[in-house]
């Protein structure tokens, strides 16, 4: 209905599973509400953009990694670095902008984080150029979806450093600039805030590229162990089995 009609704004509420405090106020009327709400979910979600450090922890430790660099483009490099390890950035490069544009299939209602595998999950971890930082934990998988939660935080740049030789009427424009790109941060920041209290099913694709094994990174040794393989000296290798 308009406003003059009692001041109710055009929209529905939308009672959450069974749970009476979660209600939305969808903005659609829902004149067509399907039963399933992936036709009606709004899929604006959190978006990761200019990742400068993207760490990986899996419930068994040793699959763990973590990737930095300085600058957006530069080339990723892998933090504590084993021996015999190599990393390969070509691979590396496969995961340098993880959740540019995630989206998801469903909100999953009153499921216990040890049904959902939340209780042990994958955690990725990036912070960004811009200063913000996000924790996605994944989940079990359960038709192709896995069940993510996440969080974000921030930490701006509130001043800007004015250049050595910088003419008044720059400084003002500069100033301005800056203020409008921080100003830009804050809403987003305050957006994305808005999905921490949900549990997502999120399809396999959104997260498959970055959920990737430490090994995975590395540069494939196989060509060295075959040289090594033909130095073999005959007299040490098994004897051959007799005929009987």
């Amino acid at each position: 209905g308009d406003m003059d009609d009692g001041g109710f704004a055009d929209g529905r509420y939308v009672q959450v599973g069974g749970a009476t405090e979660k209600v939305l106020l969808v903005s659609d009327e829902l004149k067509q509400l399907e039963p399933n709400a992936d036709t009606w979910l709004s899929k604006d979600f959190f978006k990761i953009e200019k990742a400068k450090a993207i760490a990986v922890t899996f419930p068994i430790a040793t699959n763990s990694w973590k990737l930095v660099r300085e600058t957006e483009g530069a080339d990723l490099k892998l933090v504590d670095v084993k021996p015999g390890e190599e990393l390969d950035s070509a691979k590396a490069s496969g995961v340098a902008n993880p959740l540019s544009s995630p989206s998801f299939a469903d909100v999953a209602v009153g499921v216990t984080p040890e049904a959902s595998g939340l209780d042990k999950p994958t955690v990725i971890n990036v912070e960004t150029l811009d200063g913000f930082a996000y924790t996605v934990k994944l989940g079990a998988k359960t038709n192709d979806n896995f069940y993510l939660t996440m969080s974000v935080s921030a930490n701006f740049v509130k001043e800007r450093t004015p250049g050595k030789d910088e003419k008044p009427e720059d400084k003002a424009k500069l100033d301005k600039e800056f203020a409008d790109k921080l100003k830009k941060l804050e809403e987003k920041l305050a957006a994305e805030k808005a999905y921490e209290p949900w549990t997502y099913l999120v399809a396999s694709w959104t997260v498959d590229s970055i959920i990737k094994e430490r090994s995975h990174f590395m540069v494939e040794k196989k060509d060295e162990a075959k040289k090594e393989a033909g130095k073999e000296d005959p007299a040490l290798a098994p004897p051959a089995e007799e005929k009987k």
